[in-house]
């Protein structure tokens, strides 16, 4: 008598796991689709975009391509240097913001 409730309780519990398996299956494909959707919105594709420049602006200030010397008091005063940090926070905040608003 023991032995088949508990068959029973067994067989419930292996069917409340493979429904939630499933359920967790549809869920990854419609987080997917959704992150897809959003990741290839005109206004997601901007901020990539401008993120992308100001890290290319930023790393066009950092190097220095072809000058193998110190650099002279006119070109330190020219080129300022920013601090890679600065250009990081600034464009993390930049998309944190964007990704706030679109949600």
């Amino acid at each position: 008598m023991k032995n088949a409730s508990l068959n029973v309780l067994l067989k419930q519990a292996e069917e409340r796991v493979l429904e939630r398996q499933a359920l967790i299956g549809r869920q990854i494909v419609y987080l997917g689709e959704q992150l897809q959707r959003h990741l290839a919105s005109p206004r997601a594709l901007m901020i990539a975009g401008g993120a992308g420049f100001l890290a290319g602006e930023a790393s066009k200030r950092l190097s220095r391509p072809g000058k193998n010397h110190p650099p002279t008091e006119e070109e330190v005063i020219d080129e300022q240097p920013v601090k890679p940090g600065l250009w990081l926070t600034a464009c993390t905040f930049i998309v944190k913001q964007a990704l706030m608003r679109m949600s």
